[in-house]
């Protein structure tokens, strides 16, 4: 079995680069929010309807995405710290 091995500094350093990608597309959500917002404000009928269900529809997959993302982080820096505490422990 092939020895298991994890640099925890990386894990980290990926883990903040996966923080800052939430954070941007966080930003670019919010900007397409508030022009959508007022794309809509002056847009009526039907079609409207059709863009803002399929507006909602797309910005709700988005925002799973971007809860998978930090979740990703999340576990990057959980098996950074596990890695820390097994060494540790050997070299106590």
């Amino acid at each position: 079995m092939p020895p298991i091995s994890l640099d925890p500094q990386q894990a980290r350093a990926t883990a903040s680069v996966f923080d800052g990608g939430k954070g941007s597309i966080e930003g670019e959500l919010s900007r397409m929010m508030s022009s959508v917002s007022e794309v809509t404000s002056t847009w009526s009928g039907q079609s409207r309807q059709q863009f803002e269900s399929r507006w909602e529809e797309w910005s709700q997959r988005l925002r799973t995405m971007m809860d998978e993302l930090q979740n990703l982080a999340n576990g990057l820096r959980r098996e950074a710290e596990e890695f820390e505490s097994v060494d540790r422990s050997f070299n106590a």
